[in-house]
């Protein structure tokens, strides 16, 4: 008996007959064999198929429902994430991310990773807190159970990581983001698709957009501390991790300028990019030639 993947209502019994082809029938129908009588009537196979209930199915099927179960309870019962969840996190202004950037002798690096090593395990344990909140129905979901999971599972490899004491300890640090973001890419994807899926069971949506708020808003907060944090170690002098410290104003409006010019016609650019100022734009352009300490846009 093979049991097809992902199927909880139904199994198919696969039955080969003398001919050695494969006939595949419903669960309940047990092949037994055929009377001399019978297959003198049947000649075109050796058994007769008779209705029966199976007990070791139906044992089989209490067990899933019970591991399913289990794993679902789980999920919500793990005190070091209750701790974590309860803990206020420590934010960063893009100032001070700066200003505490690069050192010469690299010591920015250790503290950076440690400051991560707190941080990152309490704002994994908010989102999961967010989970947990859900109406069971939706976050028992399968897709965004296993959102959850990625979660639970990133806070547990964050909370079982050893203190940060070294340059080695940091770097296999580094490698463990990299995996988790890794990991995590396709989270958005995913959260959209699972609430697709249970769109009929959700009765307050004022909910699931603050849930999804947070939920996204954290998510590209923890995505940029960790790139920044890796991107500490390229050599590049216009940068601090991901900040860039001499960002021209002035050259990217003369960039867009320049590509309205090319893929407008003269008039059409001339009315978009002048007509309402001219003398506003001129003076922007004046007054934009310093360079400014920004993070640009990044696929976090």
């Amino acid at each position: 008996m093979a049991s097809l993947p992902g199927s909880r209502a139904a199994a198919l019994t696969v039955l080969c007959s003398k001919a050695g082809r494969a006939t595949l029938h419903p669960l309940g129908l047990c092949p037994v064999p055929a009377s001399p009588g019978a297959a003198a009537r049947n000649p075109a196979g050796g058994f007769t198929l008779r209705r029966w209930r199976s007990t070791s199915s139906l044992m089989g099927y209490s067990e899933l429902t019970r591991e399913r179960s289990k794993t679902v309870t789980s999920f919500y019962n793990q005190s070091a994430i209750d701790a974590a969840a309860e803990k206020a996190s420590v934010r960063l202004t893009p100032t001070t991310m700066l200003y505490s950037g690069k050192t010469p002798d690299g010591s920015h690096n250790l503290r950076n990773a440690r400051y991560l090593y707190n941080e990152l395990p309490v704002r994994i344990a908010h989102r999961i807190k967010g989970f947990r909140c859900l109406p069971f129905i939706i976050g028992c979901n399968p897709t965004i159970l296993q959102v959850h999971e990625l979660y639970i599972r990133a806070f547990q490899m964050l909370s079982d990581f050893p203190p940060i004491t070294d340059t080695k300890t940091e770097t296999q640090y580094c490698k463990m983001i990299r995996q988790l973001l890794d990991d995590h890419k396709d989270v958005v994807t995913m959260l959209a698709e699972g609430f697709r899926e249970c769109r009929k069971h959700v009765q307050d949506e004022s909910l699931i957009r603050s849930f999804l708020d947070n939920t996204l808003t954290s998510r590209l907060g923890i995505r940029m501390l960790a790139t920044h944090h890796l991107t500490l170690y390229e050599n590049n002098p216009d940068f601090v991790g991901i900040i860039c410290t001499r960002l021209s104003p002035k050259r990217i409006i003369e960039k867009w300028v320049d590509f309205a010019r090319r893929t407008q016609t003269p008039k059409v650019a001339e009315n978009v990019l002048l007509a309402p100022d001219r003398n506003g734009c001129r003076g922007l352009l004046k007054g934009a030639m310093e360079p400014l300490p920004v993070v640009p846009t990044r696929s976090f």
